[in-house]
């Protein structure tokens, strides 16, 4: 009980510079906030997976319409390196040793992907003058 308790404070008290209607984290770690900590930890990686597999689809289907794709690279090349220095950031307080690191992690991993995902599907609807060129 006490863990739980201790668990529901952590959360709640999750410090973050954004507020609640920017963490779209939110919904995945709802779902993993049950059991124990290695459960609500596999839970969360489980949904970073999912996450990260939509990202790499969107952009795997962008990058194959542009006419020149190198752009789209560097710009996701960048945005990971963001990613994981912002995750590693977020996470430091923690302690790599934690047993809520992985949670943590993996819950700002899921928030960054999410808006990343808004992106490449906003790129991807963009067709008209300033967009880069598709391929035909």
């Amino acid at each position: 009980m006490i863990r739980w308790l201790l668990l529901l404070f952590l959360i709640a008290s999750w410090p973050t510079c954004a507020s609640e209607a920017w963490d779209f984290a939110k919904p995945h770690k709802e779902r993993c906030a049950t059991g124990g900590q290695q459960d609500m930890n596999l839970c969360i990686y489980r949904e970073y997976k999912q996450v990260e597999s939509r990202v790499d689809h969107a952009y795997e289907g962008l990058l194959s319409s542009l006419e020149d794709p190198i752009p789209l690279q560097r710009a996701q090349l960048a945005w990971v390196a963001f990613r994981d220095a912002s995750c590693l950031y977020e996470a430091s307080g923690f302690g790599e040793e934690g047993s809520f690191y992985p949670f943590v992690t993996y819950s700002c991993r899921i928030d960054l992907a999410e808006k990343r995902l808004r992106d490449l599907e906003a790129y991807a609807e963009c067709t008209g003058n300033g967009c880069p060129v598709r391929k035909i």
